[in-house]
C-alpha cells in the first residue's frame, strides 16, 4: 500500500476490541488497495483491533471517542477537530462509520471535512438511535439485515427524508471456517472430551443469553446426557458482574465439570470444528457472524427467535429457533441433535449451502465497494 497517496477511504472502528463490526471494517480496509484506494482506519484505543490492523499493514490513527461521549460540548468539538488533519489529506474523503451512534458523534468532523459518509447499522437499533444518526443524515446507510433496513426506511418515510439504504448481509471467510475432524480439533486445543460439546461464541453479557445455556446444560445433565458447555468470550463491563453471576450459577447448579469458561480466544475455527452444536439465545442481535461461522463449519445452530437470527436460521431447515429464555426448549433441541446424527447432517448441509451462496466475503465486499464507487462519483458532502 502506498504511503504517499492521501487516504481516500476511512474505516471508523468503534472499539479497541475485535467484534463483528471491527472484522468487517478491517477487511474492507485491507481490500481497498486491490481496488485502487488508499485506506486508513480510525480506532478509539489500542488493543486487539490495532494489533489486527498492524498484521494487515493497515495505516491507523486514534481518535478520542471518550471525549466525544462526554457531557461537554467544547470537549466534543475539540476531539472532532483533532481528526480533521487526517481527514483533510484527501480532498474528497469517504468515511465509513461502523456504528450509527458514533456516526452522530463524529458528524462535526465529517461535516467540516465535507466527507461522503456511510453509516453502518451492525446491530438492531432503537428508534432513538435511528433518530440520532439520521437527524443529520449520512450519504448512504448500510444495514446488515433486511429487518433493520425496513425500520430505517420506515423512519425516513415518516419524515419525508430521502437517504439511500442498502441491505448488505454480513459475511464470513469461507476459506477459514470449514468443516474438520472433531477429535483432531479437540486435540489441537488441548480440550479433549468425550462429551457432546455445545459451544457459545459471544461476549459474556446478559443479552447474549449465557444464563439460558447454563440452565439448558443443567437440564441435560439431569437427563443423563453426556454434555459440556463451552463459553467463549469475555465480560467487557467494568466490574464483570455478569461473569461473576454466571460462575456463581454454575457452582450453585453443580456444573463445574460441565461448563468451561474459555475467555477471549482467537481460534474460533478450531473451537467450532471441536463442537457438536452451537447455541446463541440472544435477545438482541444484528445478523450474528458467529451463527454464519458455525453454519459454514457444519455445526448445527440453535438460536433465539429474534429477527436477526431468523434471517439466517430457518427453523427445522438450517437450524432451530427457540425463545431466548426457554432453557427447556434449548435442552430439548440439543437432546434431539445428540441422538439424531442424520438430522444433524441434513440441517448442517442445508445451512452450509446457504452460507456459501449468500454470505461469502467476496459477495459482501463487491456490494460495499459498489456503494463506495457510487459515492465517489457524487459531489462532496452530498
Amino acid at each position: 500500500m502506498s504511503r504517499t497517496s492521501p487516504p481516500a477511504l476511512h474505516e471508523v472502528l468503534v472499539s479497541h476490541l475485535v467484534g463483528g463490526a471491527a472484522v468487517v471494517a478491517i477487511r474492507l480496509a485491507a481490500a481497498a488497495p486491490g481496488r485502487g484506494l488508499h485506506a486508513r482506519a480510525w480506532v478509539p484505543g489500542t488493543g486487539p483491533a490495532t494489533e489486527a490492523l498492524d498484521r494487515e499493514r493497515i495505516e491507523w490513527r486514534r481518535y478520542d471517542l471518550e471525549a466525544m461521549r462526554g457531557t461537554g460540548r467544547a470537549r466534543h468539538l475539540a476531539a472532532c477537530a483533532k481528526m480533521l488533519p487526517g481527514l483533510w489529506q484527501a480532498s474528497r474523503p469517504l468515511v465509513h462509520v461502523h456504528n450509527p451512534t458514533v456516526y452522530g458523534l463524529l458528524r462535526p468532523a465529517l461535516t467540516a471535512a465535507r466527507a461522503r459518509t456511510v453509516a453502518h447499522f451492525h446491530i438492531e437499533p432503537t428508534s432513538d438511535e435511528i433518530a440520532w444518526a439520521l437527524g443529520s443524515p449520512p450519504s448512504h446507510v448500510i444495514a446488515c439485515a433486511r429487518y433493520i433496513s425496513a425500520s430505517i426506511e420506515a423512519f425516513l418515510r415518516a419524515r419525508s427524508m430521502t437517504v439511500p439504504v442498502t441491505t448488505v448481509p454480513n459475511a464470513i471467510d469461507l476459506d477459514r471456517f470449514v468443516p474438520g475432524d472433531r477429535d483432531a480439533a479437540r486435540a489441537r486445543l488441548g480440550l479433549t472430551s468425550d462429551c457432546f460439546v455445545v459451544l457459545m461464541l459471544a461476549n459474556l453479557a446478559p443479552h447474549k443469553g449465557q444464563t439460558t445455556l447454563v440452565r439448558a446444560i443443567d437440564v441435560l445433565v439431569r437427563r443423563g446426557v453426556p454434555v459440556e458447555g463451552w463459553l467463549v468470550g469475555e465480560d467487557r463491563s467494568h466490574d464483570r458482574q455478569y461473569e461473576k453471576d454466571l460462575r456463581a450459577l454454575v457452582t450453585e447448579l453443580g456444573l463445574t465439570n460441565a461448563i468451561r469458561f474459555l475467555g477471549f480466544r482467537k481460534d474460533a475455527p478450531d473451537l467450532l470444528q471441536a463442537s457438536d452444536a452451537f447455541v446463541l439465545p440472544s435477545t438482541h442481535e444484528g445478523l450474528p457472524l458467529s451463527v454464519l461461522e458455525a453454519q459454514a463449519t457444519r455445526v448445527p445452530v440453535i438460536g433465539s427467535t429474534i429477527p436477526g437470527i431468523k434471517e439466517v436460521v430457518e427453523d427445522g431447515q438450517t437450524g432451530f429457533t427457540v425463545p431466548a429464555d426457554a432453557a427447556n426448549g434449548y435442552a430439548d433441541r440439543l437432546q434431539t441433535l445428540f441422538s439424531n446424527q442424520s438430522l444433524r447432517e441434513k440441517i448442517t448441509a442445508a445451512a452450509a449451502t446457504r452460507v456459501s451462496q449468500e454470505h461469502a466475503w467476496t459477495t459482501m465486499e463487491e456490494r460495499v465497494f459498489g456503494i463506495y464507487r457510487s459515492l465517489m462519483g457524487s459531489p462532496a458532502g452530498a
